[in-house]
């Protein structure tokens, strides 16, 4: 999608894989954040993820801790399954931007 031009800014963008490195590209010159993200942190990002469960070094840890620090540096909002929602419990949102 990239090479082909498709890719545009986001309202919200849901981090693919669980917030590890492999599932969201965001590094490099014109990375995919770069592509994707709005200016002015109006974006929110949406995490489903847990700490703990899978990796075992900074390269395989889910959530990718750089990722993530990028995300809250980069978006108005990141919201995580892990931070914001018990088991079981839906979160819900308000897209007013």
């Amino acid at each position: 999608m990239k090479s082909k031009g498709l890719l545009g800014s986001l309202d919200v963008l849901k981090v693919a894989h669980h917030g590890s490195l492999n599932g969201m590209p965001f590094e490099g010159d014109g990375s995919i954040l770069d592509m994707l993200l709005k200016s002015g942190k109006k974006t929110t990002a949406i995490v489903s993820t847990c700490r703990g469960v899978y990796g075992d070094t900074s390269e395989t840890e889910i959530p990718n801790q750089r990722l993530m620090a990028l995300l809250r540096k980069r978006c108005g909002k990141v919201i995580n399954t892990e931070e914001d929602a018990r088991p079981g419990e839906y979160i819900g949102f308000d897209l007013t931007i």
